[in-house]
């Protein structure tokens, strides 16, 4: 495995890990429905890569990553953030647009653009 992966745990408990590229889709194609947990180690997370999960709650960032515009749009029950210490994020504009469950950004994200939660309930 290489150094980019990101890993996603889904309602049985089991863990599914991927390389960046085709496997993610795969994985992303398969089980979407079933993704609680989502551990992100990659530089950047393109738009609308992890969007309409209906049962992620939580995502992990372990890297310095870019989060691009709109990446996890529509999850539903998407309620906490966790940023690794140390960690470099930069979190782009409307990024967890329509995340209407998310209550908590853990760590501190290196750059916010406006925009980026809105539509979210606190």
């Amino acid at each position: 495995m290489g150094n980019y992966t990101v890993a996603f745990k889904l309602k049985d408990g089991s863990i599914k890990t991927a390389d960046i590229g085709y496997k993610v889709k795969e994985i992303l194609d398969t089980c979407y429905q079933d993704i609680v947990c989502i551990v992100i180690n990659v530089p950047k997370v393109q738009s609308m890569e992890f969007c309409n999960l209906p049962e992620l709650s939580e995502v992990i960032i372990e890297s310095n990553t870019f989060i691009e515009s709109y990446a996890f749009l529509k999850c539903p029950k998407l309620e906490q953030v966790t940023m690794k210490d140390g960690c470099k994020v930069t979190i782009h504009s409307s990024a967890f647009l329509e995340c209407d469950e998310l209550k908590y950004i853990i760590g501190c994200p290196m750059n916010i653009k406006v925009g980026n939660f809105y539509l979210v309930n606190n």
